[in-house]
Order: structure tokens, then C-alpha cells, then sequence
């Protein structure tokens, strides 16, 4: 695909405007020189070639001013208006992506890359690329949440045969699973025994018995637990099994309740994420659902799945945390009541819920490459998973730094 040729669009006070050229070495430079706020952007155009399946584009853009952005956003035009817009995302240093899916009546793609900044300030930017493709992309990974209701046993064993009865019953589905989750502390969720008899270690043998059987079905299994470490450290966590067996990720509770710190249990003290072979996923543990800002750190850090073991079902908190971030939500639940397990799509709307069996589990096939345009976020008709990320003003949100 080859761009025309590039056309200044200065936006704002005309006075205040920074101007845009072109240097020696190719490169279009933006320099304000202006103490207030200023912004101005270039235009690029490109004809969408007949039968193309996506678009890939990329332009390389720099800015050293702390109080200024660079936001390079891609426009599909049809006949008559503009019929949807996305952000191109900085992937690595100085270089920005993008990958569009055509809508059926768009004829031309605008790149627009705009640059503010309050006071003084300098950008450059390269002539932008794109290439055309006939072929679809998927990322179809099929997920899972268990749920199964509390026994008020006295041997965290009873729920050992539950939850591996669920694993099995999941692993003969002509649908299997991916990955499967479970809920907070599954372990000895609702067994009546004492504290010494819940925390194990992530070498004990409950956990190598799920081990073992994520590699038996060759399924990515999420296990939570009470953790005792070698140090005698008590943690609420959860950790991601590989469909090797292999513990590939740990996450420790960030938000503790009370009763847990009174017990002398210690929070995790990271938000990481982690790169599975279907994309990268992120964890929470019951109360951390309840901050906004776990979640957001999460997905700020590519999470594109959020697994929530939980002892409750805040159905509208995790809904929420959905919708707000653009991302879907697998949340697995202990409550009593059916539907306490269930999953999200990228808008906050239930796809899968367990249903009336205690011991049952819920399954959706997702496709993580799978473009969706929302209707009035930020542009008219926008690709929300961009939205989300770039609409952000990190420096406007220091409330818990006062």
C-alpha cells in the first residue's frame, strides 16, 4: 500500500499553532515553541486494496517533552464519512502498530498523527508503512471456570476429588478447554480444619497432583491455595499450571482483608502478568477486584485475559472491570448460589455462566485477534481495546500518591 502525499492539518488557536516540516534526513518535525497549550497533526492517505482481510501499519515517532503526547490514530473512510477510527499502539521504542480489519465499505485509510503539549515542546515522526493481507487472523483459545459448592468438611481431601472430578469432566468436552479456573484458596474453600492443615507449599502434594493432571489432559490449569513458603510466610495465591505440569506463574493476593492479615498472612507485592502460548493473562484474587486500578495495571501491562478467583460473586464489579478496561474477564466463583462462575466478554456482557450443578464448570471460545468497534468512545466508531490505553491522563491520576 503506498500513501499519498502527506497534507498539514493544523489544529487550535492559529496563533499558537507549532509548525510541521520536513528536515534533511526525511524526518517531520513538530516544534512548539509556545508556552501555552498547542497541538497540531499531519494527514496520510492510502487507497484500501480490493479483497484485503487487514491492514498493518506502522510509523516511527519520537518526543522528548514530558508534558506532551504523540497520538497517531487511523481513520477508515467510506464514500461519504468516516466510518471508524484506532489508535496505533507504541509496541517498542519509538515505533508505533497497528492492525485494522477493513469494514465492508471503507475505501481509504487516513493516518492522522497528532502531537500536543503544554508548553514547549519538539516531536519527529517518519514516513508511515503499511501492507495489506488477504488472509484472516485468529487467536481462538477456548477458557473455562469452575465452581462447585462448599462441603463444610473436615478434610481439604473432599475437595481434592471435586476439583479434580471437574478437571476430568472438562477434559472429555468436545470443546476442552485451554485453560481451566478456580476459585480462591480452592484447596480448602469451605473446609472446616485448621489454619496448619490449609497452607501448603507449592511442592505439596495437592498441588503436584494438579500438576499431574494438567499434563494428563494437557490443560493449563489456574490453582489457588493457601501458601506456606519456606520461610513461614502465609499467602493467599494462585498459581498458573502449564499442560506440561510445570507451575509457569504464581500470583499472591495484592489486597488482603482484614481477617487475613490478622491470621499473619502477607500480600503479594506485584501485578505481573504472563505470556501463555494463546496470549498474555493476568490474575486477581477475590478483593483486588474491588481497585480499579489492579485491573487497569494489569491490562496497561498487555493483559488481554483477567482470571478472578474469587470466595464471593460481585457479578457487577467484575462486569465493570470488563467494560472499563476492554478486556475479558474469566471469573471463577464460591458462593452458594448457582452462576457464581462465569465469563465476560471485552463489554462487560456474560458469554458463559456455571449452571445448577454443584460440582459443574463453565467454557467460551474467545478470539483475541478479533477487532470490535463500540460505538461512541472517543471516536464516533472505535477499536476499544486502543481506546482504553491511549484516552488514559496518567498524570492527572495521583490521588494515592497525595
Amino acid at each position: 500500500m503506498k500513501f499519498e502525499n502527506p497534507e498539514p492539518r493544523l489544529i487550535g488557536n492559529a496563533e499558537r499553532v507549532p509548525p510541521v516540516f520536513k528536515n534533511e534526513h526525511g524526518k517531520y518535525i513538530i516544534i512548539n515553541k509556545d508556552e501555552y497549550f498547542t497541538s497540531s497533526y499531519w494527514e496520510f492517505s492510502a487507497e484500501i486494496p480490493k479483497g484485503a482481510k487487514r491492514v498493518k501499519l506502522s510509523v516511527k515517532a519520537h518526543t522528548d517533552t514530558p508534558n506532551g503526547k504523540i497520538i497517531p490514530a487511523v481513520i477508515q473512510c467510506g464514500k461519504l464519512r468516516d466510518l471508524s477510527g484506532e489508535y496505533m499502539l507504541n509496541s517498542r521504542e519509538d515505533t508505533y502498530e497497528c492492525e485494522i480489519i477493513p469494514l465492508n465499505n471503507a475505501r481509504k485509510i487516513r493516518l492522522e498523527l497528532m502531537f500536543y503539549s503544554y508548553g514547549e515542546g519538539r516531536a519527529e515522526f517518519s514516513f508511515p508503512e503499511a501492507t495489506a493481507y488477504n488472509k484472516d487472523v485468529k487467536r481462538v483459545v477456548t477458557v473455562a471456570t469452575a465452581y462447585f459448592k462448599r462441603s463444610f468438611k473436615t478434610d481439604c481431601a473432599e475437595n481434592m476429588k471435586t476439583i479434580t472430578g471437574i478437571i476430568d469432566k472438562a477434559a472429555k468436552d468436545k470443546n476442552k478447554p485451554d485453560i481451566l479456573c478456580f476459585t480462591e484458596t480452592s484447596y480448602d474453600r469451605g473446609i472446616n480444619c485448621s489454619d496448619d492443615k490449609k497452607f501448603i507449599s507449592d511442592d505439596s502434594a495437592p498441588v503436584k497432583e494438579i500438576l499431574k493432571k494438567a499434563k494428563e489432559h494437557k490443560m493449563h490449569i489456574i490453582f489457588g491455595f493457601h501458601e506456606k513458603d519456606d520461610k513461614n510466610n502465609y499467602y493467599n495465591t494462585v498459581v498458573i499450571i502449564s499442560d506440561k505440569g510445570k507451575i509457569i506463574g504464581k500470583y499472591r493476593k495484592t489486597h488482603l482483608c482484614y481477617n487475613e492479615i490478622k491470621k499473619g498472612m502477607i500480600p503479594g507485592n506485584d501485578l505481573p502478568v504472563f505470556d501463555l502460548p494463546f496470549g498474555r493473562v493476568g490474575l486477581l484474587i477475590c478483593w483486588d477486584q474491588w481497585f480499579p486500578e489492579a485491573a487497569r495495571e494489569l491490562v496497561a501491562k498487555g493483559a488481554e485475559i483477567i482470571f478472578i478467583s474469587t470466595a464471593g460473586n460481585p457479578t457487577c464489579l467484575t462486569m465493570s472491570r470488563a467494560r472499563e478496561n476492554g478486556v475479558y474477564v474469566v471469573a471463577s466463583g464460591a458462593a452458594d448460589d448457582p452462576g457464581a462462575s462465569f465469563i465476560t466478554d471485552r463489554h462487560g456482557d456474560i458469554i458463559a455462566r456455571s449452571g445448577e450443578e454443584n460440582e459443574c464448570y463453565a467454557s467460551a471460545s474467545i478470539d483475541l485477534a478479533a477487532h470490535e468497534y463500540i460505538r461512541w468512545l472517543s471516536f464516533e466508531r472505535g477499536h476499544g481495546a486502543d481506546l482504553y490505553k491511549v484516552d488514559r491522563q496518567d498524570n492527572l491520576y495521583n490521588y494515592y500518591n497525595r
